[in-house]
């Protein structure tokens, strides 16, 4: 029995947070519409959302260094690809 709760832990543990981190955005969005959310996000210059892109991107590829780092540290190499599909699908 006890296995079986441990098995089952992370599961609903992780099922937990997500539906909790639903929840939250939810609440924080709920006083707006749709279409005030677009109207917000047309009224962004393209500087910044380029400047956003810049920081998403520089956001994934530290991601993917620091698990190359990992994999070379434990001495089991991978391909620089499966490494950066590691990280964006884990993050």
């Amino acid at each position: 029995m006890y296995k079986k709760i441990l098995r089952f832990a992370p599961i609903v543990l992780s099922l937990s947070l997500f539906i909790l981190a639903v929840w939250a955005i939810s609440q924080e969005f709920k006083h707006y519409t749709f279409a005030q959310l677009l109207a917000s996000l047309n009224h962004l210059t393209t500087s910044h959302k380029l400047e956003a892109i810049f920081w998403m991107a520089l956001g994934y590829l530290s991601m993917t260094g620091y698990d190359r780092l990992g994999f070379y540290y434990i001495n089991h190499l991978l391909a620089l690809g499966t490494i950066i599909r590691i990280s964006i699908n884990h993050s």
